[in-house]
C-alpha cells in the first residue's frame, strides 16, 4: 500500500485565518469609522461600497473666508449659521430628522446618521459651493452631530435648528414607534407640515430651488436632482416635481403621490358635510398612483399629479415666496365650520399651487435680461444672448460693447468666427468683471490628438480672458462632422479642460441623437451641458417656428440638455411673413422680437446677432411682453419640418 501524504495545518494558521475573516465581517457590519457610506444591496455589500469622493476642489478657493455663529432665537430654538462668503447659492436642501432614529437602517440592518445623508449629497455631484442646506432636529445630541458632519464639506450655506421635544404640541407626544399608526396620522402630518414650513420661512433666503429630502432616503439615483431642476427650468407649468421612490421589493414607496380619477363626481365638485368620509373613502378606492401613471413611460418623462410625496420633492422657490406652503390640516373642502376631506402636508400643497394664477410658476413677461437658466452641473447662463458670427475684428469690440451696455451679459463667440480676441478685449474694456460676463466659445476641428486638441481650446481661453486663472464659461464642439474619432477626441479635450477649471461648462453644437447617444460610450462627463443647434455649414441656426427640430429638442428636454438657438432671426428671410407679422402687430412690437420671445418662451437660449447698435439695443427690448398661449400655438403650427429649414437640418441618426 503506498504512503500517503497527509497535510496537518499548523494551528496558529488555522487561528490567524479565523481572526482575520472575523475582523472583516466586523468591520463591514459596524464600519468603525464616522463617514459610514454602507452597503444598500447584497451585491453592494459583498462588492463593497465606499463613500463617494466630492469633485469639486478645484473650484473652491484654498483661502475662503467662512463665518459662523450660533444664537437662540425668540421663540427657544437654537440656530447655527455658518456660510462662506461671496457663494451664491441657487439650490436648497430641506431634511427634518426627529433624532438619531430618523435615519433609518441599511440593507445589513446598520443604523444609518447624518453622514450617510451628506454622502448621498456628495453623490449628486453638484457644486456644494452652489448648495445650502438645512436642518431641523428635536435632538440636542443630533444637532450637535450635524455641526461636526458638515465641517469638512463646502456648502456655500449651512443652517441648522434645535428645537427642543419638536417645539411641544400633541405630535410631540406621540412615540417613535406609534408614528404610523392610523389614529395619529392627522395629528403627525400636521406637525409635520408645521415643521416644514418652519424650517422653509427660516432656511430660504435667495435660492432658486428647493428639495426636500425624508431621512429615510438612501440613495438618489443618478441625475437624479439635476434632471428635477432642468425641467422645472424648461417649464414654466412646472414648479413641484417628485420622483418614484422605491424600497427592496416595493416598488412604489411613496404612497402619498397620486392622480386623482376626474370622472367621478363626487371628487370634483362641492362635498355636503355628510359624505365628507364616504369623498374620502371613494378618493382612497378610485386614485391612481404614480406607479400606474408612469407605465409607458421613460424615466425622463413627466406626468401630471394632483398630490405628492415628500420622500424626495422639488418646488421652485417662487411658489414658496408667493405664499405656497404644506397645509396644516385638511385644505381641499375647508369651509368655516369644518376643515375639509383630504389635502394635508405634502398631499395639499399642490392643491395650494394650482390656486395660483397661472398655476404656480411667475409668468414669463416678468423676467428680465439678467435671468438665467441652470445647466446640469449648476452653473447659471444668461437666457439672452449675443451672437458674433461675421462680426469683423475692427468692428466687433464695439458692438461687444454696445451689447454690455444694452444688457446683454452672454457673448457666443468660436474659433471659426476669428474673434476670440475682440471679445475678450471688449469684456476688459467694459469695465463689468469677469465674473459676470458669460462667455462661449468652440473647437472647430480635431488636433490630431487629445493633447493637441485641448492645447487648442487652452488658446481660445488665453484670448477670451488672458491671465494665469483665465476660464471660459462654456466650451463647445462647434460640429458633428469630425466623425466618431474627431468627436471623441475633442470631447476628451474638453473634459479635461472642465476638470481643471479653464471652462466652467462644456457640450456640443449641431449634434442629433445619435452623436450625443454616442458620447455615453466614452464620455466621463455626461450629458452634455449645452447643445447650441446650428447646420453642418455652420452658416445659420436651424430652430426657428419654421424649423422646430422637435426631436433632437425634446430628447435634449429629456435629458436637461439646455438648448441654444444660434440665429433666432433667420436671416431676416421670413420678416415679411403674413403670420408672424400678424403676432407681432397684435403685441405691438417687431417680427424680431416675436421671433426672439418665441425662443426663450420655448425655454431656448437665443443668440442675435448684428454689428448695427440700434437693433443690437433693440433686441434686448424682448422682456416688456408676452405671447400667449395662441399666439404660441400659431407660431408653432408654422412648423414645416426639414423642409422649413434654410439649409440642412441637424442629423439625428
Amino acid at each position: 500500500m503506498g504512503n500517503r501524504i497527509r497535510f496537518v495545518p499548523n494551528r496558529l494558521v488555522l487561528i490567524s485565518i479565523s481572526s482575520c475573516l472575523l475582523l472583516f465581517v466586523l468591520f463591514h457590519s459596524f464600519e468603525p469609522r464616522r463617514r459610514a457610506w454602507s452597503c444598500k444591496t447584497l451585491s453592494s455589500c459583498l462588492g463593497g461600497n465606499h463613500p463617494p469622493a466630492y469633485k469639486h476642489w478645484d473650484g473652491v478657493p484654498l483661502d475662503l473666508a467662512v463665518g459662523k455663529n450660533e444664537k437662540t432665537l425668540s421663540d427657544g430654538t437654537v440656530f447655527y449659521h455658518r456660510h462662506i462668503v461671496n457663494t451664491e447659492p441657487d439650490i436648497l436642501f430641506q431634511v427634518l430628522s426627529r433624532d438619531s432614529h430618523s435615519w433609518s437602517r441599511d440593507f445589513r440592518s446598520t443604523r444609518r446618521t447624518i453622514y450617510d445623508f451628506l454622502d448621498m449629497i456628495v453623490s449628486t455631484d453638484l457644486d456644494l459651493t452652489r448648495v445650502s442646506l438645512g436642518l431641523m432636529t428635536a435632538s440636542r445630541e443630533e444637532f450637535e452631530t450635524a455641526k461636526e458632519a458638515i465641517t469638512p464639506l463646502p456648502f456655500a450655506r449651512v443652517a441648522l435648528y434645535y428645537r427642543e421635544n419638536d417645539g411641544g404640541g400633541p405630535a410631540a407626544q406621540i412615540p417613535y414607534e406609534d408614528r404610523h399608526r392610523p389614529e395619529v396620522q392627522r395629528t403627525r402630518r400636521g406637525a409635520i407640515a408645521s415643521a416644514r414650513n418652519y424650517l422653509t420661512a427660516r432656511s430660504l433666503q435667495d435660492e432658486e430651488h428647493v428639495i426636500w429630502v425624508d431621512a429615510d432616503i438612501v440613495e438618489f439615483s443618478k441625475g437624479l436632482v439635476q434632471t428635477m431642476i432642468a425641467h422645472a427650468q424648461q417649464r414654466d407649468d412646472v414648479g413641484i416635481l417628485t420622483a418614484l421612490c422605491s424600497q427592496t421589493i416595493t416598488k412604489n414607496y411613496d404612497k402619498n403621490a397620486w392622480s386623482y380619477n376626474r370622472d367621478v363626481p363626487l371628487l370634483t365638485g362641492p362635498v355636503g358635510d355628510g359624505d365628507l368620509d364616504k369623498a374620502a373613502d371613494t378618493l382612497v378606492d378610485t386614485r391612481t398612483y404614480i406607479d400606474e401613471l408612469i407605465k409607458g413611460t421613460t424615466d425622463d418623462d413627466i406626468v401630471p399629479l394632483d398630490s405628492v410625496g415628500g420622500t424626495i420633492l422639488y418646488v421652485k422657490a417662487s411658489l414658496l415666496r408667493q405664499g405656497i406652503n404644506f397645509p396644516t390640516s385638511y385644505v381641499v373642502g375647508t369651509t368655516w365650520s369644518h376643515e375639509g376631506w383630504v389635502g394635508i402636508e405634502s398631499e395639499g400643497i399642490c392643491y395650494m399651487a394650482s390656486q395660483l394664477e397661472s398655476g404656480g410658476p411667475v409668468q414669463m413677461a416678468k423676467r428680465a435680461i439678467t435671468d438665467t437658466l441652470t445647466l446640469p452641473n449648476s452653473v447659471k447662463i444668461p437666457r439672452l444672448g449675443f451672437g458674433v458670427y461675421r462680426s469683423p475684428t475692427n468692428v466687433c469690440v464695439q458692438s461687444c460693447l454696445t451689447a454690455l451696455e444694452s444688457g446683454y451679459r452672454h457673448i457666443d463667440t468660436a474659433q471659426f468666427y476669428g474673434n476670440e480676441t475682440e471679445v475678450g478685449q471688449a469684456v476688459k474694456q467694459s469695465g463689468l468683471s469677469r465674473k459676470d460676463v458669460f462667455l462661449t466659445t468652440k473647437i472647430l476641428t480635431p488636433g490630431g490628438s487629445v493633447e493637441k486638441s485641448f492645447r487648442q481650446c487652452e488658446e481660445s481661453v488665453r484670448r477670451l480672458d488672458p491671465g494665469e486663472n483665465g476660464y471660459v464659461d462654456l466650451f463647445l464642439i462647434h460640429t458633428s462632422s469630425a466623425g466618431s474619432e474627431g468627436r471623441k477626441e475633442m470631447w476628451q479635450a474638453l473634459e479635461r479642460l472642465y476638470e481643471q477649471g479653464k471652462a466652467k461648462s462644456i457640450g456640443v453644437s449641431n449634434f442629433g441623437v445619435g452623436h450625443i447617444e454616442e458620447l455615453k460610450t466614452f464620455a466621463k462627463v455626461w450629458p452634455p451641458h449645452v447643445n447650441q443647434i446650428e447646420t453642418d455649414d455652420l452658416t445659420n441656426l436651424q430652430l426657428h417656428p419654421w424649423s422646430q427640430q422637435k426631436e433632437i429638442v425634446a430628447y435634449c428636454e429629456r435629458h436637461g440638455i439646455v438648448v441654444e438657438a444660434y440665429c433666432p432671426l433667420v436671416r431676416n428671410r421670413k420678416a415679411q411673413d403674413e403670420t408672424l407679422v400678424g403676432v407681432a402687430r397684435k403685441r405691438n412690437v417687431t417680427p424680431n422680437h416675436v421671433l426672439i420671445r418665441y425662443s426663450l418662451q420655448r425655454n431656448w437660449v437665443p443668440l442675435p446677432k448684428s454689428d448695427n447698435p440700434d437693433r443690437i439695443q433693440a433686441n434686448a427690448g424682448v422682456f416688456g411682453f408676452e405671447l400667449d398661449e395662441d399666439d404660441m400655438a400659431t407660431l408653432n403650427g408654422l412648423d414645416q419640418g426639414p423642409a422649413g429649414a434654410i439649409v440642412k437640418a441637424v442629423d439625428n441618426s
